[in-house]
């Protein structure tokens, strides 16, 4: 078995330091990585489970789903 782990140091710091020079440009960058990894992991769980959406939703919570906040004017 062959294991690869790659912690530089040096490497660390200098995205350290680019992440404190562009705060804003980081925080954009890791929330569209973040959502891309959201898509993926959604897409790869889609239709993979068990039990359907609804069959849950009706076990925890039987009846009607919505509410006030589910009027499309809201």
């Amino acid at each position: 078995m062959i294991t690869l782990k790659v912690d530089d140091a040096m490497a660390r710091r200098h995205l350290l330091t680019l992440a404190a020079a562009f705060p804003r440009e980081t925080r954009r960058a890791l929330s569209r990585y973040g959502g891309l990894i959201r898509r993926r992991m959604a897409k790869g769980v889609k239709g993979k489970g068990g039990v359907g959406y609804s069959a849950i939703r009706e076990a925890l919570h039987p009846g009607k789903a919505g509410g006030p906040l589910s009027n499309g004017k809201s």
